[in-house]
Order: structure tokens, then C-alpha cells, then sequence
């Protein structure tokens, strides 16, 4: 009788050791997919944050943006007044210089001194 309770504790004891080492198996998985979770979670904050960062970038370079743009504006209106006052002084230059060089333009056969400076360019660059 002795043999076969000893028998029988030996194969309980097997069927439990069986059953207790998937038991041990999924407990270890267990494990293993909560450490997974822990560091998931950690890279999503860690993600979340520099999304936040660059979020709040984006928005600080659209708002500069919008101040570079209206500055521009502002320099391209400065850049048109400036060249018609270029302009403006030119054509002053040209009457000036109609004018003082009217006599000397006669006396070469040129209807203007712009004439006369044209002609002497053509026949530089023809040289």
C-alpha cells in the first residue's frame, strides 16, 4: 500500500508540477508584456511632449512669419517710393543736363548731349 501512495503522491505531485509550469510560463509573459507596457507608456509621454514642443515651434514661427511678411511689405512700399524719387531725380538730371549742354550739342550736330553720349558709346564698343 505504502508503494502505491507514494505512487500516486508522485504523480499528483507530476500533474501539478505540470500544471504549475505553464502557470509559471504565462505568469512570466506577464511580465515580460507589463515591462513592455511601462516602457510604451514612457515613449509615448516622452513622444507627447516634443509633439507639444514642436507644436508650440510651429506656432511661434507662424507668428514670425506674419511679422517678417508685414515687415516686407513695409520695405517693398519704402523700395517703390525711394525709386520714384530715383526717377523723379533723373528726369530732373536730364533737363539739367539738356539744358546746360544745349550749346555744345548744337555746335556737334547732336539733338541732345545724350545723343552725342550715345553715339560716342557705339562707336567705343564697335572699336
Amino acid at each position: 500500500h505504502s508503494r502505491n501512495r507514494l505512487r500516486e503522491e508522485l504523480l499528483t505531485l507530476e500533474r501539478k508540477e505540470r500544471t504549475e509550469r505553464p502557470s509559471r510560463e504565462l505568469q512570466a509573459q506577464i511580465d515580460a508584456v507589463k515591462q513592455r507596457l511601462h516602457f510604451s507608456k514612457m515613449d509615448l509621454e516622452h513622444i507627447t511632449k516634443r509633439v507639444t514642443q514642436f507644436e508650440n515651434d510651429i506656432t511661434r514661427m507662424d507668428e514670425e512669419l506674419v511679422e517678417k511678411k508685414t515687415s516686407l511689405q513695409k520695405m517693398q512700399a519704402e523700395i517703390a517710393k525711394d525709386r520714384q524719387k530715383i526717377d523723379a531725380f533723373r528726369k530732373r538730371i536730364s533737363k539739367v543736363s539738356v539744358t546746360v549742354f544745349a550749346e555744345f550739342s548744337k555746335s556737334v550736330g547732336v539733338k541732345n548731349i545724350a545723343e552725342y553720349e550715345e553715339k560716342r558709346l557705339a562707336a567705343a564698343e564697335s572699336r
